[in-house]
């Protein structure tokens, strides 16, 4: 079109910094795409955003409503505005707003914006977009008397710090290849900025117009931007996101257990606020392998590491972090050097299985005993678990049961109150249900035990056996 010529930048009488300026991160990256002029063919991105339920802004020339050839008519944009696209100003007629006198720039500010509120039956335009990409203080200064924000034809991602009346954009023309779009998608994801970027025409076969661009790129760049799982926006969204109070960074208030062998490969719960998805756990400068997260729970398994205490450090994808100093200790667990009189083994089996009761045979070929820790709940309750009288079987061919608490829970994750009801009630529950006069052996459910742990576990029972290989 015969308006868009190129202005020199050096026509501009403001010196032009943003970029400079702009470094404060948004909580994720954020993608834009918006339509300038207005031009009738941009009605091909409809189809295209309502695949994923997108939405853009576009920007028409007022006076080109249902007036001018190959510009939109005044339906096929309430179309757009009925699926949620943004409608802003882009003047009356596309006029170099830097050449006009005040009061014409006033009324192509404010008359095209109630044009299109009433041509569109809108309650509000609050966006705008300079012509030819052309301002300086004077203009931005005007559009401010009427708008939220302006959007340029700068090249530059935007930040949480970006001024609104100058926001960057990437051109989209018959130049420019999918691969240089994505990149820029790269980079947003990258530095957690807002890419914004503006297509004039589309076509669906190469042109030789300059500003046009294929609607198959256009289509390919928003799969893309889907399959990174970028937010995308409007520009009025991606301004409101701009004055949102960022996240509060992570706190982290326990770390249970507290300790574990220096292998590794303890399930440890890390419990605090401010978690978000993708957060990381470095222990003793180690990363930790994550498992699950929410915002206030995150269950890691420890990495190998050296005896000692060491800090544990939360770091969230906004790179806020929290660290717990001294929060857990690996424990070189030595077994007694002291020889027994003789070499000795135990069999033992784990929380009840039906299926170990084939060992009753195995075990009395030979006149062997083994000991059965039962989760108590289980017995005769649970399927595919012990009934009662298989333990009683077992019992009385002189058999030690233990117990493995109530109903397998990790005890490290307990209170003090439901820690002591775990333990008393399935020695008590073993006893009465199995009529034995006493229950002296436990076993830590997960391998799980702390210093808290283990003195609870003393109250009530002789002996305690854990998962450590030695």
């Amino acid at each position: 079109m015969e308006f868009r010529r190129v202005v020199a930048l050096a026509a501009l009488s403001i010196a032009f910094t943003p970029a400079a300026r702009a470094a404060q991160p948004f909580s994720e990256a954020m993608v834009s795409i918006t339509f300038d002029d207005g031009e009738s063919s941009q009605y091909l991105s409809r189809a295209v955003f309502a695949q994923y339920g997108y939405h853009a802004t576009y920007f028409p020339v007022s006076d080109a409503i249902s007036s001018w050839g190959a510009f939109f008519v005044a339906n096929q944009l309430k179309d757009l505005a009925a699926d949620g696209h943004e409608i802003g100003s882009h003047t009356l007629d596309h006029a170099d707003l830097t050449l006009l006198n005040d009061a014409d720039l006033d009324r192509q500010l404010r008359v095209s914006r109630l044009d299109l509120m009433a041509k569109l039956g809108l309650p509000d335009v609050k966006g705008f977009c300079y012509p030819y990409g052309n301002f300086n203080a004077r203009v931005e200064q005007a559009v401010a008397q009427y708008y939220r924000y302006a959007r340029t034809t700068e090249p530059y991602y935007n930040f949480r710090d970006t001024d609104p009346y100058l926001l960057g954009s990437f051109d989209c023309n018959n130049s420019t290849t999918l691969a240089q779009l994505t990149s820029k998608v790269d980079v947003a994801l990258a530095n957690k900025s807002w890419v914004v970027f503006h297509f004039h025409a589309l076509t669906t076969a190469p042109s030789t117009e300059r500003y046009s661009c294929m609607v198959s790129t256009l289509a390919s760049l928003v799969d893309y931007v889907a399959q990174k799982n970028l937010k995308v926006v409007t520009i009025g969204e991606g301004v409101a996101l701009m004055t949102e109070a960022p996240a509060a960074p992570p706190q982290l208030t326990l770390v249970s257990p507290t300790s574990g062998p220096p292998a590794g490969g303890t399930t440890v719960t890390l419990t605090g606020t401010g978690f978000q998805s993708g957060a990381t756990v470095v222990m003793g400068g180690v990363a930790a392998s994550v498992t699950s997260v929410t915002s206030t729970r995150i269950v890691a398994v420890t990495p190998a590491h050296a005896a000692g205490p060491v800090a544990v450090t939360v770091t969230n994808p906004d790179a806020t972090s929290a660290t717990a100093a001294n929060a857990f200790t690996y424990v070189a667990l030595v077994p007694s050097s002291e020889p027994f009189a003789e070499g000795m083994v135990s069999i033992t089996f784990d929380d009840g299985d039906k299926t170990q009761y084939l060992s009753r045979a195995v075990l009395a070929q030979y006149g062997y005993h083994a000991t059965y820790f039962l989760i108590s709940d289980s017995l005769s309750s649970w399927s595919d678990f012990f009934t009662i009288s298989q333990v009683l079987d077992l019992a009385a061919d002189r058999h030690e049961i233990g117990s493995h608490t109530l109903d397998h829970v990790d005890l490290t994750q307990l209170s003090d109150a439901d820690l002591d009801r775990e333990l008393s009630g399935s020695r008590s529950a073993l006893m009465a249900k199995l009529g034995l006069p006493d229950v002296q052996s436990f076993s830590y459910p997960y391998g799980n035990f702390d210093s808290r742990v283990e003195q609870a576990v003393a109250r009530y029972y002789r002996v305690a056996r854990t998962n450590e290989p030695w």
